[in-house]
């Protein structure tokens, strides 16, 4: 074994070694945010058929990302929904991921190759893409794009290197990883404008040949890059109204907010504030402008600093492109910007910042090799451990959103979803200080009010919940069932005139809302307004006819009214729908007794008995029939 076999393994190893000492958190996390669309609840990787929907049928998924559905496919029939699995093959594609950028670099002569590796390994940035389940979109599509990569430049080497003489299978090679990469996650379509950048720094012009070699890539990319863009939009809806001015703005901002993030990764987040985008204020101006200023610079000093800077620049800002603003994705709903984005564009500014402090050091300043090796080991030794915490908030949903609270407070989409943790685990009283909290932190947040009134009605607090749908009726925004949760806060207190008008105006803008009918047949009965009762209860069953509740509401009413054989009729048809309603059992037997037919009642009331031990009145009535029927008749 040579000396460079050697170097290899040892820094393959020592690359992996250190990924999962940083990552190890993530072996213990569960799944979180979108990790039950893309696996828990995602239906098409439970069958054979799931599988053929996943490549035929682009809707079935919540993108169309084929290749990565297929690993999750064949993880949830090797590992079912232990997500030790997928976050295992999470960071094992990271893993591979920073070797093959120590790889390719070494090919394009980078000098400080290995640490632009370590530098990617164990970043910070990079944990929202390895500790999240759903994102192993960008793990695998980066993998299959570095493999593509290598394999061309294998195909058509840079500079001086010797060319294989069986160098098309390499180009086949690359095409194919390519297109792995590409339905993986169509964000890869910019790997030929990458190559053109590398070709064009590296072999100072992109010639004729180049460009036809191209030419397939770009076919695909474009392809693929659009079809993405139109499921993205008519699948969530995404729709955004920036004219080209504000996405300009939006661009900007986001590019030198990646940038900072590269070179300080600190106060990470998983939902980064929403800027106010607004053509009006002057100050948003500054960021695209020192974009321009900042890359003006390096094309102009292209020939003192070379042309890597601004090649390492360009890349950096072309495999963002996606994610900057110009095209309408979900993600942007809550955010413009997210770590997630930069997963592999961050190599063009670890390379910018690598090898400029590198001749920084070399030319100005006079380092040491020693002084160098300790500065770059404590910028690794920051990396672990920052990763390493980092990580840590993938361990639930419950983590992952107070964390993100803590961060950006203004985050609404976390609100809401802890609504969903704290309800499961009938936690309400944290959850009620919560929306609290958010309502005190963020202007107008509706949704909170909405769902406070909830929390309230359930803590058997009416007054305090009407007062929040009071106040979001007041400021002119409607919910689907505003009027019917207002309405229910008033039946509580027992205000029936108020809820029935409140009712009425829920079935107004929700006619076929069987609920409404319901409750409006609820207040009436409680009001001893029989008839009108029955009217909406009928109503009811006309929207719900296999409804056994309903059925067994009217044969009450029908009971109170004193017509038995309805009463008869409703409660049979109760029991049919719901063969354990108890209290049908009850009330038919009642209806039966009062027609005379007490020992048809008798069978009635000991079935009650049989399905609730408990029921003292069915037991009562069985002792007290069982007095009036002569012995013969029993």
């Amino acid at each position: 074994m040579n000396w460079e076999r050697k170097k290899f393994i040892f820094g393959a190893g020592l690359i992996a070694l250190l990924i999962l000492l940083s990552y190890w958190p993530a072996l213990q996390a569960g799944f979180v945010w979108d990790d039950d669309s893309y696996v828990t609840k995602n239906q098409t990787l439970r069958t054979v058929q799931g599988l053929k929907e996943i490549w035929a049928q682009p809707r079935s998924t919540p993108q169309y990302y084929p290749l990565t559905f297929t690993t999750f496919w064949v993880q949830y029939h090797l590992w079912k929904l232990n997500p030790l699995g997928y976050h295992f093959v999470n960071i094992v594609f990271h893993i591979f991921n920073a070797i093959l950028i120590w790889v390719l670099l070494k090919k394009l002569r980078i000098i400080s190759a290995f640490l632009v590796s370590l530098l990617f390994a164990l970043h910070p940035v990079c944990v929202e893409s390895v500790a999240w389940i759903t994102e192993l979109k960008n793990v695998q599509a980066f993998f299959f794009y570095l493999l593509a990569m290598t394999f061309y430049f294998r195909f058509n080497p840079i500079e001086n290197d010797v060319k294989d003489a069986k160098q098309w299978r390499y180009y086949g090679f690359s095409m194919f990883f390519y297109l792995c990469a590409l339905l993986s996650k169509s964000v890869t379509c910019s790997l030929p404008v990458a190559i053109l950048i590398i070709e064009w720094w590296k072999c100072k012009e992109n010639n004729r040949r180049t460009w036809l070699l191209l030419l397939p890539f770009f076919a695909f990319g474009v392809g693929m890059g659009l079809m993405t863009a139109g499921l993205e939009r008519n699948h969530v809806g995404a729709d955004w109204d920036f004219n080209f001015i504000e996405r300009c703005l939006i661009a900007g901002h986001a590019i030198l907010f990646y940038a900072v993030k590269v070179l300080l990764p600190f106060n990470l987040t998983f939902i980064y504030p929403r800027w106010e985008i607004s053509v009006a204020k002057i100050s948003l101006f500054i960021y695209p402008a020192i974009v321009v200023f900042l890359f003006t610079l390096f094309w102009m000093k292209r020939k003192v600093w070379g042309r890597g800077v601004f090649a390492a620049a360009l890349f950096f800002i072309v495999t963002l492109f996606p994610a900057l603003g110009f095209i309408d994705i979900y993600p942007m709903k809550f955010s413009f910007v997210a770590d997630h984005f930069q997963y592999m564009a961050i190599v063009g500014m670890l390379i910018l910042f690598a090898e400029g402090a590198r001749k920084r050091y070399v030319r100005y300043f006079l380092f040491s090799p020693i002084n160098r090796n300790r500065v770059v080991a404590c910028i690794l030794f920051v990396f672990i451990v920052t990763t390493f915490q980092q990580t840590q908030i993938y361990k639930d949903e419950e983590a992952l959103y107070l964390n993100t609270i803590y961060r950006n407070p203004s985050c609404k989409m976390c609100y809401l979803n802890l609504d969903t943790v704290y309800k499961k685990q009938n936690r309400i009283d944290e959850l009620r200080e919560r929306y609290l909290f958010a309502i005190e932190n963020i202007p107008n947040f509706y949704e909170a009010y909405y769902n406070l009134g909830a929390v309230y009605l359930m803590q058997n607090n009416p007054k305090r919940a009407a007062s929040y749908y009071q106040q979001i009726l007041m400021a002119g925004v409607e919910y689907p069932l505003i009027y019917f949760n207002l309405a229910m806060a008033y039946e509580q207190r027992e205000e029936f005139h108020e809820a029935v008008q409140l009712f009425k105006k829920h079935i107004q803008l929700n006619p076929q809302d069987v609920r409404g009918y319901q409750k409006l047949g609820s207040c009436f009965a409680r009001m001893n307004l029989f008839n009108q009762a029955v009217s909406y209860y009928q109503k009811a069953k006309m929207l719900s006819p296999q409804d056994g509740q309903i059925w067994y509401n009217l044969g009450v009413l029908y009971l109170k009214k004193e017509m038995y054989p309805e009463a008869v009729e409703h409660n049979r048809q109760a029991i049919y729908f719901n063969p354990g309603f108890t209290e049908a059992y009850y009330n038919l037997g009642f209806a039966y007794e009062k027609i005379g037919q007490k020992q048809r009642a008798l069978e009635l009331y000991r079935k009650a008995l049989e399905l609730d031990p408990e029921s003292k009145k069915a037991l009562q009535q069985i002792q007290r029939i069982k007095q009036d029927i002569e012995p013969e008749e029993l």
